[in-house]
Order: C-alpha cells, then sequence, then structure tokens
C-alpha cells in the first residue's frame, strides 16, 4: 500500500486497504510465519465492518480520509447493542480497526488519527476450571452401561490431563504419540491447530488409562473417534448434572483445569505451563495464574494467623524501608530486619520488592500477576503482598525475609 490519500484518481477506502492488508498477511500464514486462525480472524472482522457500513451507514464503503472519531463510537456502539457482543469481543474487534488507522496514520493516508482520544481495555474474565474434588468426581462417576457418556466424560477427562484443545484432540492421529527415548515414556507430539505452535505432553497415568480403554482401532489413524464439538458440550452439560457438578462446563473447561488444577496447583512453572498449553506468548498463560489463588490463599491464611498477635502493634504500613535491604543475598537474615525498620514501613513498588527479595524482577511480576491478576510498576504495594510474593517465589532469599520479618513481629 502506497503511502498516499490516493491510488492514481480513486481515494483510499477501508474495505480496499484491509483486504490488501489480509492479501499480504496470507502471503505470512503460507510461509509459516503467522498463524491461520488469525487470518480466520480477521476475514470474521472484516465481513462484521461490511455488514455495519451497509446496516448503519447505509454505504458499501467509507474512505480512510472521511473516518472521524464518531465512526469509532458508532462501530462500538453496533457491536454492542446490534451484535449483542461482549465487552472482550467488542475489543477483539476493534483491535485489528485500531491498528489498520495507525498503520494508515503512519503511512501519511490520513493526517489525524482517529483512535487518539478512544480508550477501551479487555477486562479481566474468569477462567472456569474444575477444582480437584471434581474433577475426581467426574473420573469416577460410574456411568453404567450408557457408554457415550462414559466415553465422552473419558475424553473431556484426557484434555483435563493433557490440555489439548477440542479441535487438537479430534485431529490427533496416532502417529502423533511417541515414544520419548530420554524417559521411555509415552508423549503427544502435535501442533496446535489454532497457533502451529509445538506441543510436547507427556502421557500420565490417568490419560493413559483412557488411551488404552477408548482409543480406536488399528485401521484407524486417529486416536479417538471424537463427535462434533456441539454435541460434546451439550452431552458436557448432561454430564455434569449427573456427576452433581454445580457449574457450566464446556469443552475449554478442560484446558483450563489441565493449567490450573494439574500444573499450576501443584508448582510447574507458568513457563513450563505455557510451553504445555502451545502458548506462544507468556501473557497467555498469565490469564490462569490468578485463578490459583485459593492454594495460595491457603498458605497466606496460615501466615496470617501466626501474625496476628503482632498485628495489632503493626502500623498499616505496605513495604520494607530500603535501609534494612542488603547488598548480599546471603545476609537477609533475622537481624536484617529490625523492629524500627518495621515501624518505618512505606510502600513499595515491584522494583524494591525485587531488590528486597533479590529475585529478577519478572519473576516478581509474575507472582503479583497471579495474586491480583494484574502487576503495575506504578502500583506501591502492601506489606501482606510482599509477604505474599515471597511465598510464590519460595527462594532461600524469600523465605529468610519471611522468618526475619515474623521474629522480629514477635520481637525475637
Amino acid at each position: 500500500m502506497k503511502g498516499n490519500k490516493e491510488e492514481g484518481d480513486r481515494p483510499i477506502t477501508l474495505l480496499n486497504y484491509y483486504s490488501t492488508w489480509m492479501e499480504d498477511f496470507e502471503r505470512l500464514v503460507a510461509g509459516g510465519l503467522r498463524a491461520e486462525s488469525t487470518l480466520r480472524k480477521h476475514s470474521v472482522i472484516y465481513k462484521q465492518i461490511s455488514h455495519f457500513l451497509r446496516e448503519t451507514l447505509n454505504i458499501a464503503d467509507i474512505n480512510l480520509t472521511d473516518i472521524k472519531p464518531s465512526f469509532i463510537v458508532d462501530f462500538h456502539l453496533y457491536l454492542k447493542q446490534t451484535c449483542h457482543l461482549a465487552h472482550n469481543t467488542i475489543w477483539n474487534y476493534l483491535t485489528p480497526l485500531q491498528m489498520l488507522l495507525h498503520k494508515a496514520h503512519q503511512q501519511g493516508i490520513i493526517d489525524s488519527y482517529p483512535f487518539a482520544d478512544y480508550h477501551n481495555r479487555m477486562e479481566d474474565t474468569d477462567r472456569n476450571f474444575l477444582t480437584r474434588e471434581e474433577l475426581e468426581q467426574l473420573t469416577a462417576f460410574p456411568f453404567g452401561n450408557n457408554r457415550k457418556r462414559a466415553f465422552l466424560r473419558d475424553l473431556f477427562v484426557f484434555c483435563c490431563y493433557t490440555g489439548l484443545a477440542y479441535i487438537d484432540l479430534k485431529q490427533l492421529q496416532k502417529d502423533n504419540i511417541v515414544c520419548n527415548p530420554i524417559d521411555n515414556q509415552l508423549w503427544i507430539h502435535t501442533y496446535r491447530r489454532k497457533t502451529g505452535t509445538e506441543v510436547n505432553v507427556k502421557l500420565l497415568p490417568v490419560p493413559l488409562e483412557i488411551l488404552q480403554r477408548q482409543a480406536t482401532d488399528a485401521n484407524n489413524k486417529y486416536v479417538f473417534e471424537v463427535p462434533s464439538l456441539a454435541a460434546c458440550n451439550k452431552m458436557l452439560g448432561t454430564i455434569a448434572k449427573k456427576c452433581n457438578l454445580k457449574k457450566h462446563i464446556t469443552w475449554h473447561v478442560a484446558r483450563h483445569t489441565m493449567a490450573t488444577v494439574i500444573c499450576l496447583s501443584n508448582n510447574v512453572p507458568i513457563e513450563v505451563v505455557g510451553k504445555l498449553l502451545g502458548h506462544k506468548n507468556i501473557r497467555s498463560t498469565q490469564i490462569y495464574a490468578k485463578i490459583t489463588k485459593a492454594k495460595l490463599c491457603q498458605e497466606m491464611d496460615t501466615l496470617r494467623e501466626r501474625l496476628a498477635p503482632q498485628r495489632q502493634s503493626l502500623p498499616l504500613a505496605s513495604a520494607i524501608s530500603p535501609s534494612f535491604v542488603s547488598s548480599s543475598p546471603s545476609s537477609v537474615t533475622a537481624t536484617s530486619v529490625s523492629s524500627d525498620s518495621l515501624g518505618r514501613m512505606t510502600r513499595m513498588t515491584t522494583e524494591r520488592m525485587a531488590s528486597l527479595l533479590h529475585a529478577p524482577l519478572r519473576s516478581v511480576e509474575m507472582a503479583i500477576m497471579g495474586l491480583t491478576g494484574n502487576a503495575d510498576a506504578t502500583v506501591r504495594y502492601a506489606l501482606d503482598t510482599v509477604l505474599a510474593v515471597a511465598l510464590v517465589l519460595n527462594t532461600p532469599e524469600a523465605k529468610a525475609f519471611i522468618t526475619a520479618t515474623m521474629k522480629n513481629m514477635r520481637g525475637e
């Protein structure tokens, strides 16, 4: 796309500009540089913009130079009020449009950037998952002669332990089950349909049993005969009721369960979880981090009980004064935190927290992400959060800090 406001004698229109961009993107997909699922997403958004232009503005297309901030607001309202889309779905539709118009502005095609004063952020959403007790209840439920329900339950549980998305389970072939020469165990080796990312997952005892019980015969190249997604989700609702599970279950809940209950709750590092799930970016995995707070809360409740006798005498302070932060990790001992220092506590940034706990800043930020769902370098966090981060890090330096803090609170 040339960096001018017109192509020949014709103005550059939004849909033509988007179509040209998608043609370039399609070449990247063909070369394996971008995901096909992203291209499909842009095709859907392109059609939605086209519908908006026809239904709301009664035009087939619009010149890029005619797009004003009001166009963005009108499109947002159309997605919300006419299409009845959720907040985050609207965000997903507007982000590509924002990217296109930013590109057009950079190329000098438009003089002003219509999104300049438009602010819209994705909202945090809870990822539904089964607790360990619910997973065990589902796995052990006797379906008797109802083989269809037992079969589908097994497929769902298989995904709870492997993290496979529905489409990846459906396309899983027997060639994807390989023996790892390192540990002589069976692993799944495949690529995610959505992102093209390589996935390697070891088959634990539960999915191994399901594989032996439910795999297709030798003449079928696919591991399982998987019904349609609509049929699966419909039957999952019935299965949930039969097992007395008090939550709405879709197939993707299995993937969430693997990330949280199977992995993060058992102290599997979040980077490893990202690899198992086939995430391209650690930010995708961090979505799951905050919903494992239940496990951390149990530990924090224990710590809070220990601190309770000293809490009344402790100021409502939030972080450790830098005056007692030593330069050597080995010197973080009980004598490093004085009572005077505790009394002089001020709120602490993530950078100061990292210095105090002798931990990488990224590790501290990820721990806070797990606790609060958001890590902000400008926020000053309270002492409870500092102690919680230390629990999450679980390093010798973090443990020494907790011990030192508790001893000083007890006046030792």
